[in-house]
């Protein structure tokens, strides 16, 4: 039987656990790639609470289940707001984004390799298009090939460097910034 189509929506408060288990998931997965992104209790159940609240968290539900998650918000990113290498596409600021930015991006275990992670995407560029804003940017590790190669094929620009804030207190501060016109 064919799984039924995914709903992408709004996290619900009490879902906050569902969605940090998702988050815990793709940490594991980073970790097995060697790479030191999230591996120091960041994000955390915290944030995601935060998300929820703000109402910034979304997850896509598939059979009655979160199978993917991201944080996006209109609200800009102020690390954005300094990269070094090509830069970004569009041009706006933190002070006044029209970006939709896309943090905690996560997909469950079971849902890797059934295109969870495009429509997830797709759904954030759908919500950025309907908001006026001009594009959608996202970042990552630069060890994090899986999700760079998911980057690429949806059509994100690498955009250059941005450095995370010292108080992640990960190892590795430089991210590759990407970037999407809508």
């Amino acid at each position: 039987m064919p799984e039924a189509k995914p709903v992408f929506r709004r996290s619900r408060e009490g879902e906050v656990d569902a969605v940090y288990a998702v988050i815990e998931q793709a940490r594991a997965r980073i970790a097995s790639l060697g790479i030191d992104q999230w591996q120091n209790g960041r994000p955390n159940r915290d944030a995601v609470a935060g998300d929820v609240a703000r109402g910034e968290g979304y997850v896509m539900e598939r059979d009655g289940e979160i199978v993917a998650t991201a944080m996006l918000t209109p609200s800009g990113e102020r690390i954005y707001d300094s990269i070094e290498g090509a830069g970004w596409i569009s041009s706006s600021t933190s002070d006044d984004p029209a970006y939709l930015t896309v943090h905690r991006f996560a997909v469950a275990d079971r849902a890797c390799g059934k295109g969870c992670a495009k429509a997830m995407l797709g759904h954030a560029e759908e919500l950025a298009r309907d908001a006026g804003m001009e594009s959608v940017r996202i970042d990552t590790h630069e060890g994090n090939a899986p999700m760079r190669g998911l980057l690429s094929t949806c059509g994100y620009a690498e955009c250059g460097t941005v450095l995370l804030d010292v108080e992640y207190d990960e190892p590795t501060l430089e991210r590759i910034g990407y970037e999407k016109l809508v």
